[in-house]
């Protein structure tokens, strides 16, 4: 009975340590569980991040999630609440003046009474209609210096026969404005310039003026870079935009580009 009492007991304590390394083991692999399963998420995150990100031609220019402010901190959007009112200033320059007067009811023709004056200030585009300027210059032969011509400061080129028909110099900055600040297309710019000033030009022309006027700007573009490099600070528009890497903003990057070799 002894030794049967013995056997019984050891057995105990055999299934007793089975028991504590089994449930040891099961509370590891739970524990793996639960890691995979937050792992598992996370991944389930960033894939669903990707595909959105794919499927929205502005991602990669988007404000990341991370840096977007949580609805409930968000500022009410306008200018701050009591800001002073915004209207169109009074011209200080009057061209013309209209006096409209109220002599009797323009309904019925009887008396008015109580009349007061409404004043209001009306500022219009002029008609525009381009300024024709028939300039004659003179060329002749001069004894002592050859060939001489007069000139005048519309003149723009020596250009005569078909081309002797040119845009002045505010037609020439206004089409370089069009094109070059404000993204115009060559074709745009020549529409604008036709319906709104009756100037006729072709995208050819326009291609060309446009370089003439660049040539021209060189000097002066030449001499305000010096002014730069000497100058003892100088400052520049870092508006940010998101380019998928640190230290980057719209038309710089800090990184040498490689150069095509083909």
């Amino acid at each position: 009975m002894a030794t049967d009492l013995a056997t019984v007991l050891a057995r105990v304590d055999q299934f007793a340590q089975e028991n504590e390394a089994l449930r040891v083991r099961l509370a590891e692999l739970e524990k793996r569980i639960a890691d995979l399963v937050v792992e598992n998420k996370a991944l389930r995150d960033q894939l669903d991040d990707a595909q959105k990100q794919a499927a929205r031609q502005a991602a990669p220019f988007r404000r990341r999630d991370s840096k977007k402010v949580p609805e409930g901190e968000r500022k009410r959007p306008g200018r701050p609440k009591g800001h002073p009112g915004s209207h169109r200033v009074v011209p200080t320059r009057v061209d013309a003046e209209v006096d409209v007067p109220l002599p009797c009811c323009p309904q019925c023709g009887g008396a008015v009474e109580q009349v007061e004056p409404l004043e209001q200030f009306i500022e219009e585009i002029p008609p525009v209609r381009p300024t024709v300027t028939r300039l004659v210059t003179y060329r002749g032969q001069c004894p002592h210096c050859g060939e001489v011509q007069s000139t005048h400061p519309l003149k723009s080129s020596d250009a005569t026969g078909a081309a002797k028909v040119q845009l002045g110099p505010r037609a020439q900055a206004v089409a370089s404005v069009l094109n070059k600040q404000h993204g115009l297309t060559m074709r745009t710019t020549c529409r604008v310039l036709d319906q709104i000033a009756g100037l006729r030009l072709t995208p050819g022309g326009l291609a060309q003026l446009v370089q003439r006027v660049g040539q021209k700007a060189e000097a002066p573009y030449a001499a305000l870079t010096q002014d730069l490099r000497a100058a003892a600070a100088t400052f520049v528009d870092e508006t940010g935009w998101y380019l998928g890497g640190p230290g980057w903003w719209h038309g710089y990057s800090p990184r040498p580009r490689k150069r095509s070799t083909g």
